[in-house]
């Protein structure tokens, strides 16, 4: 048994360190264009212009509803600001996602000389079947745990009465969530994943400084804030777990599945201090939290975590599920440069290859 242990954790280790200090086949697939050093800093800075450009636009529109009353003056500071009672709500979390969907894709075409379409995949289109099984398996997961949690205390649930109206509302919010998450995706996944790590070619310190600017980037949201050590915790977990998605897929489709399924039940079914309530359509009220407690230390908090970050592999790494997500080929070594000598021709570089 004991053998059988440093086996495994020896080469657990051999991986980590191989992902960290050999150039990786998916990320050299980015290779093609142009990717090289210039080219990724003029592209990294027109991103950065265009990004601020669509932000300012958004900021000036969250303005003009704010003083005409069509906003509330404290939207800005929820998680999802959306709210039905505000329709113009639903317009303003459009444009401000814009940065994150646009911002890079002039770029990708004028600076690095490659299709938009470069930024959902390193190989096919975007999968949409993949989508939908990630964002499937999460969902099963969220049902089998509510349903488990309130069989334990069901005086922390609620389930608000809604409008006729509300499934509109509703589907709307699906979409506008899409729009959200999916930005964030093709910015970080999409863009800076690919191009930075066509560069520099290493799998784990490329994808560990991404996660770092975007968790960066959630932490003055109020449910992270609430619990910051915990929140971080599984916030970088269930991010590796997406970039594993990504670079297994060499697909898009599978993270931005569960980036947007996570949301969407952030918004529909909060449980976290700080998390929306207007759409929801059934809401937890953490008795820890509502004490002014933390479950940073909670051994039933990690132990449920643990459990349905294990289930949700399961789900979609066993090959029997209903949401199996299938592994691309990995890229044969000897391709990868014909690739780019191919000048970012694939057909080139398939003759070369056969």
């Amino acid at each position: 048994m004991l053998a059988v242990a440093r086996r495994a954790v020896g080469g657990a280790l051999s991986r980590v360190r191989q992902l960290t200090l050999e150039r990786d086949p998916v990320l050299l697939l980015g290779r093609m264009g142009r990717w090289r050093w210039p080219w990724l800093v003029v592209g990294l800075a027109l991103t950065a212009a265009v990004f601020l450009q669509l932000s300012i636009f958004a900021g000036a529109f969250e303005d003009t509803a704010t003083a005409r009353g069509m906003i509330g003056d404290d939207i800005s500071q929820s998680v999802f600001p959306i709210d039905p009672a505000q329709p113009a709500t639903f317009v303003l979390l459009v444009l401000t996602s814009l940065p994150f969907l646009l911002a890079a894709l002039p770029a990708v075409v004028l600076v690095h000389g490659q299709s938009w379409r470069r930024v959902l995949s390193w190989g096919a289109g975007f999968q949409w079947r993949q989508f939908f099984r990630t964002a499937g398996a999460l969902l099963a997961l969220g049902i089998v745990g509510a349903g488990a949690g309130y069989i334990v205390e069901p005086q922390q649930y609620q389930f608000p009465a809604r409008s006729t109206f509300f499934l509109f509302w509703a589907l709307l919010a699906l979409g506008v969530v899409f729009v959200q998450s999916f930005g964030e995706e093709v910015l970080f996944r999409g863009y800076l994943v690919r191009w930075v790590g066509a560069v520099l070619p290493f799998r784990i310190p490329v994808t560990a400084a991404v996660i770092a600017v975007f968790v960066a980037g959630h932490l003055g949201n109020e449910d992270v804030r609430r619990d910051i050590a915990l929140n971080i915790l599984y916030f970088v977990v269930v991010e590796a777990i997406s970039y594993a998605l990504l670079f297994r897929t060499q697909n898009l489709a599978a993270s931005a599945g569960l980036h947007w399924m996570n949301n969407v039940m952030a918004l529909m079914a909060p449980s976290l201090p700080g998390q929306p309530t207007a759409l929801a359509v059934m809401i937890y009220t953490d008795p820890v939290y509502a004490a002014g407690g933390s479950r940073l230390l909670d051994v039933f908090t990690h132990t449920a975590g643990g459990i349905g970050l294990a289930a949700l592999l399961t789900l979609l790494l066993w090959r029997r599920s209903p949401f199996y997500i299938e592994k691309a080929p990995v890229p044969v070594p000897a391709i990868v440069p014909a690739i780019a000598n191919a000048g970012g021709k694939p057909g080139a570089a398939a003759s070369e290859a056969r």
